[in-house]
C-alpha cells in the first residue's frame, strides 16, 4: 500500500504540473447543430444547439416567412435569441402567428472566429384548432336510458362508461342533458388525425358529471350533542360506511356553498380559537361526518353534495376530445389527464374546450408530468368560496392546490378561459431538478384568458425550467399576486400585452432563487388599492427585462406600496447581459414621501432609480389614463401619458402585429396600443362570466359566418357550420332551384350566440327524400345573409 501511495502522489505531481504548464485551448468558433422546432396554435418555439463559441460572441438572427420555402421580401424577425449556456443552445418564441400555417426560418450565425453560416430548417405548421368533428360512429347517452341499448339518440346507453366501453376507432359519446354520477374513464388510445371524443349534446351547464354521492343529497343529519343535550356550535353529523366517509375530501351544502376542511375536531368546535378559519366547515372522523354550514343552518333542509368520487373525467389515453360538459363536486380533481406514475406521455393530445367546473375539491383540471400537447379553450372554472377565506385560509391547507388548471408537462395551451374564486388560477410548473431535458412546463402559451378574485396567485408558473414559455392577452385582477414566477431557473419566459390589476401585495412575486431570464414586454400593472408592480418576497432572483411597461404604485390608506419594491436586496443588478434591467417604462407613484423605489428597506426617489441604479434612462413618470379601469377597460384616451413612450423590441412589436401595417413611430406603453386591435390585444370584453351552448362560441372576434357545407356534393348528411356573435333572430331553409323551401331550420326564432350546427340529410319537410340536384341553404338575420349551395346525388 506504501508503495502504491507514493506512485499516486508522483503521478498526480506529473499531472498538476502539465496542467499548469499546458493551458486548456478555448473552443471560440461555434459549430451550429440542427435546429429543433416545434409548434402550438399561434406559436413557433425554436431551440438551436451549437457546440464551441466558449467567449460567447457569436450571434443569431432569426427570420421567418409563411411558405413551404423562406422568402426574404416577406419575412419578420423573430425575437432575440436566448442563450442557454448550460446546455449550449440558443432558444426563444415566435408568437401570434397564424393557426394551421406554414411557416420556414432562415437562421444566420455570425462568429468572428469563426463558424458562421446560414441554416433554413425544413418548413413547420402550426396547429389548427380542432374542428368540431360529428363522427358517423357516436354513441348517445341519457339519463332514461339502457347500456343494454344500442345507443342511438332514441335508444341511448344509461351511462357514460357503457358507452365509452363501446366505442370503435375515432368514435364519439354523445351526452345528453342529465346529471351523471360517475366518473369516466377514457382509456382508449387516438390519434392526430382520428381523436375519439366525447361531447355534452346541449348547454354544457345541464350536462353534469357530478362527484357527489346521490344517496347524501337530501337526507337527514343529526344535531351534534353535549353530555347536556346541548347542540355544539351548531354542529351536525352523518354516519356513513368507513368506505365511504374514507373517499370525503370535499363537502358542498346547497348550490356554491363548499365547506372549508377542517383538519381536527376542535376547529369545527372552537371558531374563535381559529380566527383565520370561516365559521363553517366539516370534519370526518371515521364513520362519520361532521358539518357546521353558515349562520349554522339545518343540512336537512338543504342539498349536501358529499364528495365521494375523486375524479369526473379520467384521461390515460392519447388524443381526446372533452367538450360541452360541466363537472363538480369531485373530491380531487375535476379533469385528471394522465397516469398517477408513468414514464410514457400518457393523455397527450387531449382537448378541453368550453367545459365547465364547479366547486372542485383540487384542480378543475389537472395534468401529470409528461402529458404534452393539451389544449384548454373557452372554458368556466369557479369555485365562489376559497377566495373569500383569504389567504390564511387555504395556505398550508387542503384547500392551497385549488386552482381552475395546473399542467406539469410540454406544450399546454391554455386560452380564452375563465378562472375565478380558486386558490391559484393557472399553474404551469415542472422541477428544478429538470436540468437535462427541461421540458417540464416548457413550450406553454397562455393567453386570452381572464383569471379573477384568487387567495393566492393567478398566474404561477414557478419551479420550472421555464423554457420558452409566452403570456399574453389576459387580465389577472383581484389575486394576491398576479403572476408568481418564484423560483424558475432557465426561461426565457416572455411576459407580454397583458394587465395585472391585483388589488393586495404586487403584481409579480419575485424571489427564491429565481435565475431564469424573464421578459415583461407591455404589460399594464395597476391597481386601486394596496399595490406594487414587483414585490420581493425573500430570495435572490436575478436576469428580469422591463420595457415598455405601466409600472404602477399606490398609496392607499395605511398601506405604503411603491412601484417597485425590494426591501431585503433580492434582486441581482449586476447580470447586465440583457442590458438596463428596466427601461421605456411609466412609473407612477403616489404617496406621501415622494418615493418611487422600496430600496434596501429605503424610500428612495426618482433620480436613484435613474442615477445610482441605471435604470429608466428613458423612462418617464406620471398618472396613466384609461378608457374604464373601474370596469377592467384600460385602453389609454387620447392625449393618455402613456401614449408614445416605448421602444421598439424585435420580434414583439416590430412588424406586422399591431394593424395592418408596420409600427411606425414608437409603440405606447402598457397593454394597450391608442386604436389598435391586435392579436396581442384581444377586443375589450367588460364581463365575460360563461358561455352556452353545445359548441365553442367564444372565439376572440367571432363574427356572422357561414361555412362550406361539408361533404359537397352529398348522397347523404352535409353539415354547415354558423357563427352568430351575439343572440339573434334566425330564419333558415333548404330551397329548390325554384326558389321552394323544402326543409325548415328556423322561422323567427331567437338563436343564441356561437356556433350552430346546420345539418341537412336530403330529406324534405314531410319525410321524403329530395330528388337528386341542386338545393341552396339559406340564413337570413339581422346581422347578415348568406346563401350556401348544395348538391344532391344518389345514394
Amino acid at each position: 500500500m506504501r508503495h502504491l501511495l507514493r506512485f499516486s502522489a508522483a503521478a498526480f505531481a506529473v499531472a498538476l504540473l502539465m496542467s499548469l504548464s499546458t493551458p486548456a485551448v478555448a473552443l471560440n468558433g461555434i459549430t451550429f447543430g440542427t435546429p429543433a422546432l416545434s409548434v402550438n396554435y399561434n406559436t413557433l418555439q425554436f431551440r438551436l444547439p451549437y457546440t464551441g463559441d466558449d467567449n460567447t460572441n457569436a450571434t443569431i438572427l432569426v427570420r421567418y416567412s409563411k411558405g413551404n420555402s423562406f422568402q426574404a421580401s416577406k419575412a419578420d424577425t423573430a425575437v432575440v435569441p436566448f442563450r442557454d449556456t448550460q446546455l449550449r443552445r440558443f432558444t426563444g418564441v415566435i408568437p401570434w402567428l397564424d393557426q394551421g400555417t406554414k411557416y420556414t426560418l432562415q437562421i444566420t450565425v455570425t462568429d468572428p472566429d469563426g463558424g458562421g453560416t446560414t441554416i433554413t430548417p425544413a418548413f413547420v405548421t402550426t396547429l389548427a384548432s380542432p374542428p368540431h368533428t360529428i363522427p358517423a360512429n357516436r354513441l348517445f347517452v341519457g339519463p332514461s336510458g339502457n347500456d343494454a341499448n344500442v345507443g342511438t339518440l332514441a335508444l341511448p346507453k344509461r351511462t357514460i362508461m357503457g358507452a365509452v366501453s363501446a366505442l370503435t376507432a375515432g368514435g364519439q359519446v354523445r351526452v345528453l342533458p342529465g346529471i351523471y354520477y360517475e366518473t369516466a374513464w377514457l382509456q382508449q388510445e387516438g390519434t392526430p388525425s382520428s381523436y375519439y371524443s366525447i361531447v355534452g349534446h346541449g348547454n354544457p351547464d345541464s350536462v353534469i358529471v357530478d362527484g357527489s354521492d346521490p344517496t347524501l343529497l337530501n337526507t337527514t343529519w343529526s344535531p351534534y350533542l353535549d353530555n347536556t343535550g346541548a347542540q355544539i356550535n351548531a354542529i351536525y353529523y352523518k354516519v356513513t360506511s368507513t368506505a365511504t366517509t374514507a373517499n370525503v375530501a370535499n363537502i358542498v351544502a346547497g348550490w356554491g356553498q363548499r365547506l372549508h376542511t377542517k383538519q381536527t375536531m376542535d376547529q369545527l368546535k372552537n371558531f374563535a380559537a381559529y380566527p383565520l378559519f370561516p365559521s363553517q366547515g366539516w370534519f370526518k372522523n371515521v364513520d362519520t361526518l361532521f358539518v357546521r354550514l353558515e349562520g349554522g343552518a339545518d343540512p336537512s333542509l338543504t342539498t349536501m353534495h358529499v364528495a365521494t368520487r375523486a375524479f369526473g373525467l379520467r384521461m390515460t389515453g392519447k388524443y381526446w376530445r372533452a367538450e360541452s360538459l360541466t363537472v363538480r363536486f369531485t373530491s380531487d380533481k375535476g379533469f385528471f389527464l394522465g397516469h398517477f406514475i408513468s414514464p410514457d406521455s400518457s393523455a397527450t393530445g387531449a382537448v378541453i374546450r368550453n367545459c365547465r367546473g364547479y366547486s372542485i375539491g383540487l384542480q378543475g383540471i389537472y395534468g401529470n408530468n409528461n402529458v404534452d400537447k393539451v389544449l384548454v379553450d373557452s372554458c368556466y372554472f369557479e369555485d365562489g368560496r376559497v377566495d373569500t377565506w383569504g389567504y390564511n385560509a387555504s395556505k398550508l391547507h387542503f384547500e392551497e392546490n385549488t386552482t381552475g388548471v395546473t399542467a406539469v408537462g410540454r406544450s399546454w395551451v391554455i386560452r380564452n378561459n375563465v378562472f375565478t374564486g380558486h386558490a391559484n388560477g393557472v399553474q404551469v410548473v415542472g422541477s428544478a431538478t429538470d436540468t437535462v431535458t427541461k421540458f417540464g412546463g416548457a413550450d406553454a402559451d397562455i393567453y386570452y384568458n381572464k383569471v379573477l378574485n384568487m387567495a393566492d396567485d393567478g398566474i404561477e408558473n414557478d419551479t420550472s425550467q421555464g423554457v420558452n414559455q409566452a403570456i399574453w392577452g389576459n387580465l389577472v385582477s383581484g389575486c394576491i399576486y398576479g403572476l408568481s414566477p418564484n423560483p424558475m431557473y432557465t426561461g426565457p419566459i416572455y411576459v407580454m400585452y397583458n394587465v395585472f390589476d391585483t388589488e393586495d401585495s404586487g403584481g409579480i412575486k419575485m424571489g427564491g432563487g429565481t435565475t431564469a431570464a424573464i421578459f415583461f414586454y407591455h404589460n399594464t400593472f395597476t391597481s386601486a388599492g394596496c399595490y406594487s408592480t414587483s414585490e420581493h418576497v425573500g430570495g435572490g432572483y436575478k436576469n428580469v427585462v422591463f420595457r415598455n411597461n405601466i409600472v404602477a404604485g399606490v398609496q392607499a390608506p395605511g398601506c405604503f406600496r411603491y412601484p417597485y419594491m425590494d426591501d431585503s436586496g433580492g434582486l441581482d443588478t449586476t447580470v447586465t447581459t440583457f442590458g438596463a434591467i428596466m427601461d421605456y417604462d411609466l412609473w407612477h407613484g403616489v404617496n406621501p414621501y415622494g418615493g418611487y423605489l422600496q430600496w434596501r428597506g429605503i424610500t428612495r426617489p426618482w433620480s436613484y432609480v435613474q442615477g445610482v441604479l441605471g435604470w429608466e434612462a428613458h423612462g418617464v413618470t406620471g398618472a396613466p389614463t384609461y378608457v374604464d379601469s373601474a370596469a377592467n377597460n384600460f385602453r389609454p384616451t387620447a392625449g393618455s401619458l402613456q401614449l408614445n413612450q416605448g421602444v421598439r423590441i424585435q420580434g414583439i412589436n416590430t412588424r406586422n402585429k399591431t394593424g395592418t401595417a408596420l409600427v411606425s413611430g414608437l409603440p405606447d406603453v402598457g397593454a394597450y396600443e391608442l386604436g389598435v386591435t391586435s392579436p396581442a390585444q384581444p377586443p375589450f370584453s367588460a364581463s365575460r362570466t360563461g358561455f352556452t351552448g353545445d359548441d365553442d362560441p367564444t372565439q376572440t372576434g367571432m363574427a356572422f359566418a357561414m361555412t362550406s357545407p361539408h361533404p359537397n356534393p352529398t348522397s347523404g348528411v352535409t353539415l354547415v357550420l354558423l357563427s352568430l356573435p351575439t343572440a339573434t333572430r334566425v330564419n333558415a331553409g333548404v330551397y329548390d332551384v325554384a326558389g321552394r323551401e323544402i326543409f325548415q331550420f328556423a322561422r323567427a326564432a331567437v338563436w343564441r350566440a356561437g356556433v350552430h350546427e346546420l345539418r341537412w340529410s336530403g330529406v324534405m319537410r314531410g319525410g321524403s327524400r329530395s330528388t337528386p340536384g341542386v338545393y341552396f341553404l339559406r340564413v337570413s338575420t339581422p346581422l347578415g345573409i348568406a346563401t350556401r349551395r348544395i348538391v344532391l346525388v344518389e345514394n
